[in-house]
């Protein structure tokens, strides 16, 4: 399983790698290393708390992504917080009953969620957003 592979990163803020990712750094793997996306930015390195740099980053790659509403094995997960900007990110990956969200976060580190639970717990705007292969 996937989330398997991945349950042991340790939550680093601007991390980009195995030994340590954030919520974009982890997503940016998991679409690398199991679905073969051939190409993201790192976004360098970006803080949790910079909301404002996390929401242009979020913008500067959408043209790479298409809004889905049905969300499926590799789409990116993209919740908004109250001031309408790009605050967290996860990516929804097969789970022992269905499709997941795999996601990280300063406290917890890597964990995995059913879709509606992880929906229920950000009460904010959700999107879902697959990659654009060509």
């Amino acid at each position: 399983m996937i989330a398997q592979k991945y349950k042991d990163v340790p939550y680093v803020d601007g991390g980009r790698t195995m030994m340590g990712a954030d919520c974009w750094g982890i997503v940016r793997l998991v679409l690398i290393q199991e679905y073969g996306v051939p190409w993201l930015p790192s976004w360098g390195r970006i803080l949790n708390a910079s909301h404002r740099v996390i929401n242009a980053a979020y913008i500067s790659s959408s043209s790479e992504f298409v809004r889905v509403d049905q969300p499926m094995a590799a789409d990116v997960v993209c919740v908004f917080n109250a001031d309408n900007e790009c605050a967290h990110l996860g990516i929804v990956v097969p789970g022992d009953t269905g499709h997941t969200v795999l996601h990280t976060r300063p406290k917890n580190g890597v964990s995995t969620m059913p879709i509606a639970r992880f929906e229920r717990f950000y009460d904010h705007r959700i999107e879902y957003w697959r990659y654009a292969f060509d």
